[in-house]
């Protein structure tokens, strides 16, 4: 068996294809229209587009496969709250992208200059709703393409940093997959996002 990853040639997908080669993983990849085979992967990577994730998750919530999700999970508070609800009920081994809990810096306050071309296009608060999940204090988000730059606690992340904790994190999702269903976090994460807003401080 091996992973599957959907969306793997969009511009999230494609980047974890390249760390699942680089770390010498075979994957089958499925883009968003093709159809899933059943039984022949132990884990599922869901990259494809922001309002696709509660159809994608949902699709394998019954079958107990560990997955790791593309944030946000909608960007409909509402829909995310219940999506959560029904991953709960069902016990779906799901866990939310978080790439900046592989980094180790102290979280507190965090400053991003965002790249929106690159981004998911869902709003700032949303494609950064893993850096405003982390931070215990005040966010200031901008948005200053094409230049990508991010502070925590007065500490500079660099490309190098972010990048090294992608592929840690998909190394930790395949060694130590999810058990249950992550949905405190994800709860917490889209309430936090949500009420951030397009506001900046």
């Amino acid at each position: 068996k091996r992973p599957l990853l959907m969306g793997y040639r969009g511009s999230i997908g494609a980047r974890y294809a390249a760390i699942l080669k680089s770390l010498g993983v075979d994957f089958f990849g499925v883009e968003v229209d093709d159809p899933v085979p059943p039984f022949i992967y132990d884990s599922v990577i869901i990259a494809t587009p922001t309002h696709m994730h509660c159809e994608h998750v949902m699709a394998f919530a019954d079958q107990q496969t560990p997955i790791l999700l593309e944030k946000p999970l909608s960007t409909d508070l509402k829909q995310a709250l219940e999506i959560c609800d029904m991953l709960d009920q069902a016990n779906t081994p799901v866990r939310m992208v978080n790439q900046y809990r592989h980094i180790t810096a102290a979280f507190g306050t965090g400053e991003t200059a965002y790249d929106y071309y690159r981004s998911g296009k869902d709003g700032l608060h949303w494609d950064t709703i893993s850096l405003i999940a982390l931070a215990t204090g005040d966010v200031s988000l901008k948005q200053e393409s094409p230049y990508w730059q991010a502070t925590l606690n007065g500490k500079e992340l660099t490309h190098r940093m972010v990048e090294r904790a992608y592929i840690d994190m998909i190394e930790h999702f395949l060694s130590d997959p999810p058990t249950s269903p992550e949905t405190d976090y994800m709860r917490m994460a889209h309430k936090k996002a949500a009420a951030f807003g397009w506001s900046s401080r």
